[in-house]
Parts: structure tokens; sequence; C-alpha cells
């Protein structure tokens, strides 16, 4: 049941109320508190007070929990103190909900519990052993959908933050749990080839979009080291991590990327050289190759930007649509894929007004490929899939060839048209099985592109025009400008009047402060970055990090480092940016904790490198090298005294 609309008054007579009866024991509130000039109240017990003395309803506090709750005044602007802050090691379980064959979500929700158990897998077994309190639990069903049942999706149906550890019932294998549940009103899907691995009762999330989607339902607070940096990120859009070697800046951007809720897909990632240049970044020709895989000629194609660019604007337009128009286009997708697929398989004939015939021969990602055995000139034609798809989601009447070529607003009239026409056709007539009751609805999402050794790469052979388009001010439509190659680039391309950086679109770039060509990073980039320094120091997490640091080695890492840190920045003609970062250290592992080892492989030439040429390099390389090993140098002396 949703908690009924109630006025401050309502409330301020409910808080009354309890200040003068109190709050009778099994009615406080374990996670959250409501603030009011100071006094501390339980969010669900005030609700049942507050409807109470509104319309004589018993003081029951079943219908809903303290999350909404807690949400509920939130929205209103009271302040809300939660006594259980979600850390960074929270777990986050993706649990089933069927169990004899019923779907458990609505007692789940209603009573606030989850149960499960006696399954053979004893790795889902220990996933249920292992959720805790303070733990999150998102409920979820998976199936499959597209050609051939190929990709999974999974159906997020409510969140829920575990209020007791995992207790064993009296049935054997049988485990329960207290949860505070929010069911969701609609269910929101999540498909691709990444939740195929989440069959099952339990599963730990891994999934930084899911528990992004699981945090931002929840509305708890939540401690999250990257927040500086995703806060100048969205601050700036464009941001460079800049310090010494093995820092971790491309690890920590690839993290501010996940923090600012991106999924994988929307995460872009190139690393420039000397080599790379603005065909690779943005477009250019290529060489194109016909049916026989032979070259034909050349085309135009995107670059990794330009594509990153054009997904993240599609989000954007889709984002502003209503259900009613991503249904309908939910539904003209479906029947298309289905109608040609089965075109394809059943090699069916299609037949243009002045009889000839083609067939349906292959399916590309943006074309539709068709064979014309009569015609001796042109016997292989490509129709774009988006013009088949606009003209069915159009209103507008086509009822003859020509009016293709109206449709399109086009000078002449193509040979494509004719075809492309007797499709058109042929899906019309078929019924619409669109599904009006189903809501959709396509939520924005951030894109964050990643550019590694941005200094590397010659700027402004890479970016050419797009100077312009990436400044964060002229982000959207207002930063449209012509590329190089703009009049090859197709009539409904989404930047077919010209090229600009979405909105949604973020950069990260990372380079390196000691690198020779850093200086060739000219003003007009630095001024539309923010550059932030990555030091030694800040990134010794990645040292102690439970799953991938270094174990019972991380502290004697941290010691080495920093007293090597500290003799390279004293050294003249070194400094900080010359420090040797965490990851460095990480190789360790690969040495069994051997320090000796990992000198001699991978920190020893690099402090050679940076001494060459310098003055007293050898006085030089002695003090670096006692820094590195003091700790072992204290430690002999150590052993002496004791003898």
């Amino acid at each position: 049941m949703a908690i009924p609309e109630l006025s401050r008054e309502n409330i301020n007579q409910a808080l009354l109320y309890i200040d003068e009866n109190g709050v009778p024991p099994g009615y406080g509130s374990k996670a959250y508190d409501l603030i009011v000039n100071g006094k501390k109240y339980p969010p669900k017990y005030v609700v049942a007070v507050a409807r109470h003395l509104k319309d004589g309803a018993a003081i029951d506090t079943s219908d809903y929990n303290g999350v909404e709750a807690k949400n509920y005044f939130k929205a209103r602007g009271y302040e809300i103190f939660v006594k259980k802050e979600i850390l960074p090691e929270t777990n986050y379980w993706l649990t089933g909900t069927f169990f004899n064959k019923k779907d458990m979500i609505d007692d789940f929700v209603a009573d606030s519990y989850w149960e499960g158990g006696q399954v053979n897998s004893s790795a889902i077994m220990t996933s249920i052993k292992s959720v805790k309190k303070g733990d999150v639990l998102i409920a979820k069903s998976t199936t499959t959908k597209g050609p051939n049942h190929s990709i999974p999706l999974l159906k997020v149906k409510a969140v829920g933050l575990v209020m007791s550890d995992m207790w064993q019932t009296e049935e054997p294998n049988w485990y329960k749990c207290d949860v505070e549940w929010i069911k969701l009103p609609e269910y929101k899907d999540y498909e691709g080839t990444a939740y195929g691995k989440y069959l099952g009762t339990m599963h730990l999330c891994k999934e930084q979009n899911l528990i992004g989607f699981a945090k931002k339902v929840l509305g708890i607070t939540v401690i999250d080291d990257c927040s500086s940096y995703v806060n100048l990120l969205k601050a700036n859009h464009n941001i460079i991590l800049h310090g010494a070697p093995g820092t971790g800046k491309t690890y920590l951007a690839k993290k501010i990327a996940k923090a600012m809720g991106c999924g994988d897909d929307e995460i872009g990632f190139v690393q420039f050289h000397q080599s790379y240049d603005y065909t690779d970044f943005v477009e250019g020709l290529r060489p194109a190759k016909n049916n026989e895989d032979k070259v034909s000629g050349f085309e135009l194609k995107k670059g990794v930007f330009k594509n990153f660019c054009e997904q993240a604007e599609k989000n954007w337009v889709d984002s502003k649509k209503t259900s009613n128009e991503l249904q309908r286009e939910k539904s003209v997708d479906e029947r298309i894929e289905t109608f040609l697929n089965e075109a394809v398989d059943s090699k069916k004939e299609f037949e243009i007004a002045t009889g000839n015939k083609f067939y349906v021969e292959n399916l590309t990602e943006n074309f539709i490929e068709v064979s014309v055995p009569a015609n001796e000139k042109s016997n292989e034609l490509n129709l774009k899939i988006s013009e088949l798809k606009q003209l069915l989601l159009s209103d507008k009447e086509i009822i003859k060839g020509k009016d293709v070529r109206e449709f399109f607003s086009r000078k002449r009239r193509l040979q494509e048209d004719s075809y492309i026409f007797a499709l058109y056709q042929q899906l019309k007539s078929l019924d619409d099985k669109n599904n009006q009751d189903e809501k959709i609805k396509v939520d924005l999402k951030k894109y964050v592109f990643i550019i590694d050794e941005i200094n590397r790469g010659e700027i402004s052979k890479i970016f050419g025009e797009l100077f312009f388009s990436i400044d964060p001010g002229y982000r959207g439509e207002k930063g449209r400008i012509k590329t190089q190659y703009q009049n090859l680039v197709d009539e409904d391309d989404v930047f077919a009047k010209g090229f600009f950086v979405p909105e949604n679109v973020y950069i990260i770039g990372t380079m390196n402060d000691i690198d020779r060509s850093v200086e060739s990073m000219d003003f007009a980039m630095r001024r539309r970055f923010a550059f932030k320094e990555i030091k030694a120091d800040d990134r010794i997490e990645m040292l102690t990090d439970t799953e991938k640091g270094l174990g019972e080695n991380a502290e004697e890492a941290i010691k080495r480092m920093q007293s090597l840190n500290k003799a390279i920045e004293t050294t003249e003609g070194l400094s900080s940016a010359y420090d040797v970062g965490p990851a460095y250290f990480l190789k360790l592992k690969n040495y069994d904790g051997d320090f000796q080892q990992l000198w001699d492989y991978h920190i020893e030439g690099v402090l050679r490198e940076y001494l060459r040429g310098i003055d007293d390099d050898g006085k030089k390389y002695e003090k670096l090298k006692n820094a590195y090993f003091i700790a072992e140098l204290k430690e002999e002396k150590a052993g002496k005294t004791e003898e």
C-alpha cells in the first residue's frame, strides 16, 4: 500500500501526539530517524499516527517499510538521519523470488523478509549464507529475448536493505533474513551478455549500473572515495588525471566512470599514440569491400569517438520520448526484425510494381542486402533499415513507390525506393502486436570516454575542428560543426547537419607528467580541461585493497614506496613527477612478495632512466637504492642490537 498524502498539519499533529504519548515498544526505527526541531522520531510510526489522527485508521505500520517512509519525508524536504550508511564494502546480491513455481515477491515485500535455500549448487548456498545485515538485495527474474533467444534479459522487481544477518530456519538448508523492500511500480529491464551469468537464487552483483540503480532506489547515503573526482567531472565535463607513472590513473578513470553510474556500454576507451589521427578518432575514408570480399573503392567510416557520441545522443533523444513513442518504436523494430529474419531463412520471394522479383539475402546492423536476379546491371542492393523504420513509424499515407521519394525529399527517385516500398507494403499489412499497456521509459545515462596517454598523440591532428565541440560550454547541438568529410555523411545520420558532442558525454584524459610530449599540449586544449594531479600517496588503497591488493605485503610495500619517493623528491633534477606509483608495487604478486626481484626487474631500470644525463647520477642512484632498501637496513641494525 502506498503512503497516503498527508499535509504538514497532519504530520505536526502526529509529532505532538508522539511527544505526549511516546513511542510504544516495537515501533522504533532501526535505520532512520525523522529530525524535527532537533527531536528524533521513527518515520513509519509518524506516518501511522498521522493517518490515525486524520481519518481514524488504526495505528498500523505494516502497510509500508522504513525505506518507503524515509523516502516519503525526504521528498518533502524533511531532515532524515541515516543510522546506517551504505559503505563501499557493502555487498549487493541479485536474488531470485520463485520457489515451488510461485513468485514470492509480493509476500517478501508485504512481510519484509527474504527466504530461500535447498539448492544443489554449493556456490549459491555459500552466497545465501554470506548475506549480512546492511547488504542490499536486488530481486530479479532472468530470461532471454531476440533471435534464437540469444540475448539475456534481467528484470529487476524490487530492491531491499537487509536488516538482519541470514539465519537458518528449522527446515534443513533453508535460510531467512529481514528485508525492507521497495517494490518497483514498473520492472526495470537490463539486457546483454553480462546478465546471463546471474541465473539462480543468489549471486554477488558486479554490474555497476545495477548497483547504481539499487542505490538510487534506496536513496541512502553512499560513502564513495571517488566522489571528489565525480564532482569535478560533472562540473567540467572534461578532466585530465596527471601525475607520476604507476599511480593508477587509467584504473582510476574507469573507477570514476563506474561511480558516475556508467555500465560497460557507456564507457569508451582509446589510447593515443604518435600514429593515431583524425580518421581513427572522428571519421575518415577506408577501403570498401564488395560481397566477394574484394576492395571496390572507399567509404566513409566513423571513428571511435564519433560512434560513441552517436550512442550517447540516441540515449539523450530516447530519454525525452514518451512511453507511447518508445513502445511504438519497439513494436516496429520487433516487426522488422522478425519479418526480415523469416524472409532470409525461408528465401521468400518479393515483387516490385514492375514485376521484378527479389530476395532478402542478409541483414547487417544498418542494411538489408537484397538480390535482384533479373537485373543484369545491378543485381545486388543495400536498403537502409532506418528508412523502412521511418516509413512504418510515419502517419503519412504511402500508397505507391514514388511516395517514398517524396517522403524523404529526394530530388530524384532511387532504384532502392521501389524495393523499400515493396517491403513496407508487406510489413504494413501485418498485425501490429503493440502492447499499449506496457510502459517503457529510457533513463538518461551518462557516457564517459577515456583517452589514455592523451598527450602521446598529436592533439591538433586527432581532434581537428572538434576543439570547438568538446568545449564544456558548447555541449549539445549549439556546438554543432561541419567536419572535414561532412559532404559524405549520410542524410539520415544523426550528425547529417554537423557533428556535436552530446550533453551527456564526459571525457577523462590521463597522462604522465614526465613524458617529453607533455609540453606539446597547447593552451587551447588545456583551457577545455580541468587538471587533477594524482600523487602516489593518493592511491595507496591500490595496495591495501582486499581483493586486488598485496595482503600481508601491503604495509611493507607502502613503507618502501614512501621512502623511495621522498628520496626522489629531494634529489636535484627530479621531483614528485618522477615518483614511483603503487602500480609498480602490485607486481610483487608475480614474485611472491620478493622486493629484490621487484627492484631488479621493474624499479631499477626506471630510476636509471630518470637519472640519465643528470650530474652525479651514480651517487644519486645509490641514494635512491638505499631509500628503497631502507626497511631491510633498519631491520638488520635492529637485529644486531638485539644480539
